[in-house]
């Protein structure tokens, strides 16, 4: 387009927006509700909605092995402490192991259901060595 003066004189006039001819703005939360719409119709009433490797892929028993001989090494001393339940998940009283790279010990934390007075003094943990584990996973 070449500029004359003219054109600079008299400019074309603005044209009003029309909104039909505007582009259409997307509504990210409704494409997704529908997408998950048309999931939800097209699957199987009795399939199993798990995301990730099935149980007996490969992949899931390269990362159990892996994760299992990962927390068989002692830790190193620049290595974070590992904390885990080591008492019933619903038992009042909680036990949780500790290993660090210097040991294991255990925390024993009294129930949340006596009340055996001095306020939150007696809610404080004992520490001791670990009791020997039953059940399940007991070595």
């Amino acid at each position: 387009m070449t500029v004359t003066p003219e054109s600079l004189e008299n400019p074309a006039p603005f044209e009003n927006a029309d909104p039909s001819r505007e582009p259409a703005r997307l509504n990210i939360d409704n494409l997704v509700r529908q997408a998950g719409k048309a999931d939800r119709e097209t699957r199987p009433v009795n399939e199993i909605h798990v995301y990730g490797p099935t149980r007996d892929s490969m992949e899931a028993i390269m990362t159990r092995a892996f994760t299992e001989a990962k927390l068989a090494v002692p830790l190193k001393w620049y290595e974070a402490t590992r904390i885990e339940l080591f008492s019933a998940p619903n038992d009042p009283k909680k036990i949780y192991q500790v290993k660090t790279a210097f040991g294991t010990y255990c925390l024993f934390y009294p129930s949340i259901y006596e009340d055996s007075g001095g306020g939150a003094a007696a809610r404080q943990p004992k520490i001791s060595s670990c009791p020997r584990r039953f059940g399940r996973g007991a070595k």
